[in-house]
């Protein structure tokens, strides 16, 4: 009795279609993570803005609060 040589199923082949759409979906997390960068730049700028303004607005309250101290001072 002779047996037969069973051959290893083959793999269907992947569809063309699933190709490109991995090549989208790079292209579109590429895009989204560079919309992210920019936004991230923007937040940082306005980050520093913030904290510019905080600055002075504290160096006006005290000056003023030094400016009454010693218009105070002449008063006692």
């Amino acid at each position: 009795m002779t047996q037969k040589v069973k051959s290893k199923p083959k793999r269907p082949a992947a569809p063309k279609l699933a190709a490109v759409s991995v090549k989208a979906k790079a292209a579109n997390l590429e895009a989204e993570n560079a919309a992210l960068l920019e936004q991230l730049a923007l937040a940082e700028r306005r980050i520093t803005d913030l904290e510019l303004q905080r600055d002075e607005a504290l160096n006006r309250i005290e000056w003023v609060i030094d400016a009454i101290n010693s218009l105070t001072e002449g008063v006692r």
